[in-house]
């Protein structure tokens, strides 16, 4: 099951839902109605693992807080094979973090 380009914030609930049911590509590029509270959200599900194989957040300004919190939660996602972050305001601070999944 695929879910492309949800654009409401109450959508992230949703979404946290079907990762339970096997969601296994979730595209969200350009968002911009999804808050700091929703992403965190969607790290926190990912994080307790999940079947999610790609997750697109590109031309989110999403910034470096939220990146961290889903790069922390990346050791929980153990199926995920692609993450999209193109455009997403994230600097060298995300880079830094330092994870399992990171060192491969």
């Amino acid at each position: 099951m695929t879910i492309d380009c949800l654009s409401r914030m109450n959508a992230i609930y949703f979404i946290c839902l079907w990762f339970i049911l096997g969601l296994r590509t979730l595209i969200l590029s350009h968002n911009v109605n999804i808050t700091q509270e929703g992403w965190t959200r969607l790290a926190m599900s990912l994080a307790s693992g999940s079947s999610l194989r790609m997750l697109n957040i590109d031309y989110n300004t999403i910034g470096d807080t939220t990146a961290c919190c889903l790069v922390t939660a990346l050791p929980g996602a153990t199926k995920l094979e692609s993450l999209d972050m193109e455009c997403t305001g994230v600097t060298y601070v995300t880079g830094q973090v330092n994870t399992p999944w990171a060192r491969g």
